[in-house]
């Protein structure tokens, strides 16, 4: 059950920065809102 929700929370917050990506916001700017290291999100938006 646990990894589930672990994954469906990566999905969602997957879909947050492609989204906030395509609103035209950097790499740097997604990490600063949604505390994420930067290389995390541009893994994210490389899935």
């Amino acid at each position: 059950m646990k990894q589930v929700i672990k994954q469906g929370m990566r999905q969602g917050m997957k879909y947050l920065v492609q989204t906030m990506a395509r609103k035209g916001m950097s790499v740097k700017d997604i990490a600063n809102v949604t505390d994420l290291a930067e290389e995390e999100v541009q893994q994210l938006l490389e899935q």
